[in-house]
């Protein structure tokens, strides 16, 4: 495995969605895992050779006998004893078969087929685990070196607030931006293409893609009178997410945890909840007032009577006059979505605001809140946030029904710049038609839920109820899990959340980038007409018998040579281990050789050819020879002709 973007742990490991046995893995270097391979290969053809070998010793062993046995039986054992590995054993098995097949009476073929049998399917076991043997590789999954992991704490001192402004954030955004490149390539249908499909499966995460559920028309998530739709609203569900099948931390099944969040959207109303402003410099200004502020006044309907305003934002009436348009340069013509810029500034803007309650409070010490939403937004048991969406001189060639890009409330605007007609600029000027938005911005409102779920004593999983993250300490407390697990948990949950990947840091640092109306935004001009529902996609981002004289041989010229009838043959005497010896019923054998025959008796002198044979036809065709294994003479033998 090369080490390309992270830091690969080297060595024994053990991978957990195999098990503690089957999951043993040892992770290389690729020119160490070569040669493992390799040499594995290598290993296997010399353990094949042995298995067979001690599977022949056995059955050799338990054939023999000392009492005469039939050609067949010795042939048999011949074959045992001459093992040459299992596939050429198995075509000997065949052969003798064969050979013996018109054999009136025989029994060959039930005395062999369970030998044939055996070695064809150890043939077959061996070629498999040698045509596996490069499996040994299972899969590109490594452990990652634990060696760089670190929770990064809040500040406390101006040490820290300097390392934040200079180190840390820049990585965060560096972050933020790659996981949003890759959440386009990978979760976008918009955008989405084999080429990109083919990257995301080349990825360096243990799942390339996560699933979620999508409903599309939902209920609203706050009191009715405050949503655009009750029914056409989002909600993104991502389901229990694994630490180790989906997240890629490694560990046993009870060493696990399961996380779910759950994401409500839908676009406010804005009417009864803004008020008009001129500024000193006589510039005009929208309020917008969705907070319970100091100094903020509500009646019981959550209408603004009074006080300091959620949100302010450019009028967009200062940009509707011709006077405007024709004054401004080119530079200012590149109009796009924009992140809390003054507000005097050419673009969309785009504002967060969030509020965590804690046991229902929002002034609690405990509670994280921007602001105090108003009692029509309250809900404790979420995570509350609010988008304010601005986009302001950003021109439009079709008005849009979108809720947050302010729906149809577009004004229909008539602009005459001049127009170039290749080659030749004839400084005709002609009149266009856009839309722009009416309202200064447009709110879009949000909650969030956690749930974990983590093995308790039993061993069964046990999760918390769908809840605001303020709670989740204390509702895993209320779980019935040991203190190690819950400590494990803990640790993976600071190491992920030490990035704060929640939406509201995500939107503040993407601003513009995380909306997918930006892709066909060109120099301030919205040039692809937004479907209704653009908002919910800006959120959707591996032997020697013849020559003993036992038996008439025939066929010799053959791979099986046979003898005729029921012959029996020698029997091996092995009553001295060092000097075994070929039992005879007769002392007088008769042995044909040559054009002579030959008796042959105790003390005569016999060749060696003679008693072991030799493969093939004789020279001068007077005689067969035949196939059978060494075996050592018994003693010296004299010979004479007859």
């Amino acid at each position: 495995m090369d080490r390309v973007d992270y830091s690969v742990y080297i060595g024994f490991w053990t991978d957990w969605s195999y098990g503690k046995v089957l999951g043993a893995t040892l992770t290389l270097e690729r020119s160490d895992a070569t040669l493992l391979i390799a040499f594995a290969a290598f290993y296997l053809t010399i353990v094949t050779t042995h298995i067979w070998a001690i599977s022949c010793f056995c059955f050799h062993s338990c054939f023999s006998t000392r009492d005469p046995r039939d050609t067949v039986h010795h042939q048999r054992q011949a074959i045992l004893r001459n093992n040459s590995g299992p596939v050429g054993t198995a075509w000997a098995l065949i052969a003798l078969t064969w050979a013996w097949r018109k054999t009136p009476g025989d029994n060959t073929a039930r005395r062999v087929l369970p030998l044939l049998g055996y070695s064809i399917l150890l043939a077959a076991g061996f070629g498999i685990a040698a045509g596996f043997s490069s499996r040994i590789s299972r899969n590109s999954v490594v452990l990652l070196s634990p060696e760089k992991c670190r929770i990064i704490a809040g500040p406390s001192t101006a040490a820290n607030i300097t390392f934040l402004t200079k180190t840390w954030d820049p990585w965060l955004a560096k972050q933020i931006a790659f996981a949003a490149s890759y959440a386009q390539k990978c979760y976008s249908t918009y955008f989405f293409s084999p080429v990109q499909a083919s990257e995301c499966q080349n990825s360096n995460f243990i799942q390339p893609q996560l699933l979620m559920s999508v409903d599309a028309n939902a209920s609203c998530p706050f009191d009715a009178a405050l949503c655009v739709s009750n029914s056409s609203n989002l909600l993104l569900d991502t389901g229990l997410i694994d630490s180790h099948t989906h997240l890629g931390i490694n560990s046993p099944p009870e060493n696990r945890f399961q996380l779910r969040t759950v994401l409500h959207f839908a676009p406010l109303v804005t009417r009864g909840h803004t008020k008009s402003y001129t500024s000193p410099y006589n510039q005009s200004f929208t309020e917008y007032y969705y907070s319970t502020s100091p100094g903020q006044i509500v009646d019981e309907s959550d209408t603004f009577l009074g006080g300091d305003p959620t949100y302010a934002y450019s009028d967009p009436s200062d940009f509707l006059s011709k006077q405007d348009y024709e004054e401004s340069s080119w530079a200012e013509w590149n109009r796009q979505y924009k992140v809390d810029p003054p507000a005097n500034q050419l673009g969309a803007h785009e504002r967060a605001y969030y509020a965590q309650p804690y046991n229902g409070s929002y002034t609690d010490p405990n509670a994280a809140v921007d602001f105090v939403p108003i009692p029509g937004l309250r809900r404790p048991d979420v995570e509350f946030f609010v988008f304010f969406l601005s986009p302001n001189q950003v021109l439009f060639e079709a008005p849009t029904m979108d809720p947050w890009y302010n729906s149809s409330r577009t004004k229909e605007l008539t602009y005459e710049l001049p127009t170039w007609d290749s080659p030749v600029n004839t400084g005709k000027e002609t009149k266009l038609k856009y839309w722009i938005a009416a309202e200064a911005a447009s709110p879009l409102a949000g909650v969030s839920q956690t749930q974990i779920c983590l093995p308790s004593r039993s061993g069964a999983q046990t999760c918390t109820p769908l809840g605001n993250f303020n709670h989740l300490s204390s509702n895993i407390e209320a779980l019935n899990v040991d203190p190690s697990v819950v400590l494990r948990f803990w640790w993976a949950w600071d190491e992920m959340a030490s990035a704060d990947p929640s939406i509201i840091n995500i939107a503040m640092i993407l601003g513009s980038q995380a909306l997918g109306s930006r892709y066909s935004l060109s120099m301030g001009l919205q040039g692809d007409i937004l479907p209704d529902d653009q908002w919910k996609r800006d959120m959707l981002q591996r032997m020697a018998h013849e020559e003993l004289g036992m038996g008439i041989w025939s066929r010799c010229d053959e791979t099986i040579p046979v003898t005729s009838g029921n012959a029996t043959l020698a029997v091996l005497d092995v009553s001295d281990e060092k000097h075994p010896l070929l039992q005879v019923s007769n002392e007088k054998t008769l042995v044909p050789h040559g054009p002579e025959s030959t008796i042959v008796e105790e003390g005569d002198d016999i060749t060696n050819e003679q008693a072991t044979g030799i493969v093939g036809q004789a020279e001068d065709d007077s005689t067969e020879v035949i196939t059978t294994v060494n075996a050592e003479l018994p003693r010296p033998i004299r010979r004479r002709s007859i």
